[in-house]
């Protein structure tokens, strides 16, 4: 946790397996703190307690999340092609597979993103060069964009207008 000008305020170690790498990192409205840790979730307060966490068999290290309000966390699940929709207990709430229809089905969402206001899920996908926007609150398609290179990290600019990409294999 740092301050604005980047001083550290405050840290606390996460127990994982020998070699494992955090990759993921959420934070919520209220504070709480989502970070994913082999197969698990495990939530923290903005004071470094656990405060929940649940286990799913799905979520695996490329797993990124994004706090829908303060009671939902989205997650890209790569391995499996979609994106779900997770309450603080552990339970499914909602999945995207497909853009719109079934012949359009998701494929390598690397990583997503939630607009500021929370109105919109990005969703980037390295498998075949996509941005897609969804509906956040009715997990519907509203968007998609092709990409000239394979995306890696997307984030939304504070006034919900722009999303931008990382796109390590074009040097971008």
């Amino acid at each position: 946790h740092f301050d604005p000008s980047g001083r550290l305020l405050t840290e606390w170690p996460i127990e994982t397996p020998l070699n494992y790498n955090l990759n993921a990192i959420a934070v919520a409205p209220d504070g709480t703190i989502a970070v994913p840790v082999q197969n698990k979730v495990i939530l923290y307060a903005p004071d470094g307690r656990q405060v929940g966490g649940f286990f799913h068999n799905w979520i695996v290290w490329e797993t990124h999340f994004a706090f829908w309000g303060n009671d939902l966390l989205l997650a890209n699940i790569h391995h499996r092609n979609t994106v779900v929709a997770y309450d603080r207990q552990g339970a499914v709430v909602g999945e995207l597979t497909s853009f719109g229809d079934p012949q359009s089905k998701l494929y390598a969402p690397v990583t997503l993103a939630l607009s500021p206001d929370g109105s919109r899920a990005v969703v980037a996908h390295e498998g075949d060069s996509l941005l897609e926007v969804f509906d956040a609150d009715r997990l519907t398609p509203v968007g998609r964009l092709t990409l000239p290179a394979r995306p890696h990290n997307v984030a939304v600019s504070p006034d919900n207008r722009m999303a931008w990409i990382t796109a390590p294999s074009a040097g971008r």
